[in-house]
């Protein structure tokens, strides 16, 4: 392989939002309202969550290391004729999950349905390819002068890896119709397999959190969860007992990156590990650079926003304030959730269309 540019983009659930999907939690919330009614209770994490209305996924599973405590957990099922614990209680508590991931996939699948009706034209391939180029070209002058002086990508190979934390393939999907050697970003534009180190519709889906400290009361005794059934809410064990290598092949990516572009992702908790890996990168590299695009969009005229919000991205990116010093200048934020917006017109089109095609079928059969 010809020497270049290693550039890895993570893309996380603001991507799909971005196409206008309806995958946010909130709007799976919805999805298992209208397909439980009042049976949604009967599954022990959904009753355990029922008052969690929070947007992000992180959240959610921030949540998720919180129910389990047992001075929580005893309070939310206080009301149970009984109280289920032991072997039967880690049964339940697994299956569960398990269900939870199910409905999840099933409420992707009519995403998916939606996404595969949009006719992929000229506008659409367009509309991605500027959204890619756009990921390599900061609209800050001083963030132009950094991207240069440390990773100039003219004249170079460049090699791309994405990370998809989505358990859909839209990215990648529409990564494929772009003709990327047309946009001007090096002498070559080598596109990489995804790798989904959260698993994917099909494979080894995992949801939880970080470590086992953001399960509470587990290290102290005080869970109802068994270590059997931890580890599986834990993401990073997913080393033990995953089917395929791609959790740590995405960590061998980043340890390797030039180059790392963030889109889409909330910057949750559960998620340190990749957050740490990304620092370590920067620290070891010095010329490797990161640009984070957060999901505000901000009037460039309003400096005082835009400096909050890079120094909050900054923040969470670094561990210490010795490491802002460090490597926050080689941190380039961008104030942009308004690429790909013609897709989600499309998006809004086909959704319409759909709609109407199931009221119609409604009045058919009345």
């Amino acid at each position: 392989m010809i020497m270049g540019k290693e550039v890895v983009c993570l893309i996380g659930n603001g991507f799909d939002l971005a196409l206008g999907l309806r995958t946010s939690y909130t709007d799976f919330r919805n999805f298992i309202k209208v397909k439980y009614g009042s049976e949604m209770s009967k599954n022990l994490l959904y009753k355990a969550l029922e008052e969690h209305t929070k947007n992000n996924w992180s959240d959610l599973e921030k949540k998720l290391g919180e129910i389990f405590k047992k001075s929580t957990w005893e309070g939310i099922f206080k009301s149970s004729d009984s109280i289920i614990n032991g072997e039967e209680l880690q049964f339940l508590i697994n299956e569960s999950r398990e269900n939870l991931i199910d409905d999840l996939m099933e409420h992707l699948e009519q995403e998916k349905q939606i996404f595969d009706r949009i006719q992929i034209d000229d506008e659409i391939k367009r509309d991605m390819g500027e959204g890619i180029k756009r990921f390599f070209s900061p609209v800050i002058d001083k963030d132009q002068v950094v991207l240069k002086k440390h990773q100039n990508t003219d004249g170079e190979y460049l090699y791309f890896h994405t990370i998809s934390f989505n358990y859909t393939d839209f990215f990648f999907s529409l990564l494929q119709t772009t003709n990327v050697d047309e946009l001007g970003l090096g002498i070559s534009f080598n596109i990489y397999s995804p790798l989904h180190p959260h698993g994917n519709a099909k494979i080894s889906t995992t949801i939880g959190v970080n470590d086992e400290t953001q399960l509470l009361g587990y290290k102290e005794g005080e869970s109802v969860l068994e270590e059997e059934t931890a580890k599986y809410l834990i993401k990073p064990r997913k080393t033990e007992y995953g089917q395929d290598s791609q959790y740590e092949d995405a960590l061998e990516r980043i340890s390797m990156a030039d180059i790392i572009i963030i889109y889409g992702m909330s910057f949750g908790e559960t998620d340190k590990v990749w957050w740490e890996a990304i620092e370590k990168r920067l620290l070891e590299y010095k010329n490797s650079i990161a640009i984070v695009f957060s999901y505000q969009t901000l009037r460039r005229r309003h400096d005082s926003q835009v400096e909050n919000v890079r120094k909050e991205v900054i923040s969470k990116l670094c561990s210490s304030s010795e490491n802002i010093v460090s490597i926050g200048n080689r941190i380039i934020v961008e104030c942009s959730k308004d690429l790909f917006s013609h897709i989600k017109s499309k998006t809004e089109e086909v959704r319409k269309q759909v709609d109407e095609e199931q009221v119609m079928e409604e009045e058919d059969t009345i």
